[in-house]
């Protein structure tokens, strides 16, 4: 399934959703009339429709705490970040990693539709890309690499990285 929608500043976005369990959800808010995807029924079987504040607020309340939809963008990116790393194998030269840095942040930003600058700013934690260019997770992807990925690894390297400081 894919998605062909306008996001933000009008940038017109494109994603394939891969994971087939969640496409039988996505048909069933479609089949709520109305333009948008996300709505939802009230318990007056009203339709409404679903906004970033309401999803924040439930955020916050299931998990008791401040997360918000952005928490998840991060995440995506952080995660991202590690898996582009990963592919490129454990890098000796500082100056290589400074240029493989660079071409990481063009990449998620891509995969996040958003700038460079948006990505880098907002959404890639900036430890990663220090800690990379310091030559700090080159044992780690040496490790990592030579088996095959798990995404459990990358989360808990990421959940390290964050929770380090």
């Amino acid at each position: 399934m894919s998605f062909r929608y306008k996001g933000k500043k009008g940038v017109e976005q494109l994603k394939e959703l891969k994971k087939k369990n969640l496409s039988k959800y996505l048909e069933e808010l479609k089949s709520i009339p109305g333009k948008r995807l996300f709505k939802y029924y009230d318990a007056e079987n009203k339709i409404h429709k679903l906004d970033a504040s309401q999803l924040n607020a439930f955020l916050q309340k299931y998990f008791k705490n401040d997360i918000t939809c952005k928490t998840f963008r991060t995440w995506n990116a952080c995660y991202l970040s590690l898996e582009f790393l990963i592919k490129q194998g454990a890098v000796e030269s500082e100056k290589e990693r400074e240029k493989i840095s660079k071409k990481l942040v063009e990449k998620v930003a891509h995969d996040l539709g958003n700038t460079v600058t948006v990505a880098r700013k907002n959404y890639i934690l900036p430890k990663i890309i220090s800690e990379y260019i310091n030559g700090n997770l080159n044992a780690w992807i040496h490790k990592t690499a030579k088996n095959p990925v798990s995404k459990n690894r990358i989360h808990k390297k990421l959940l390290k990285i964050i929770t380090e400081g």
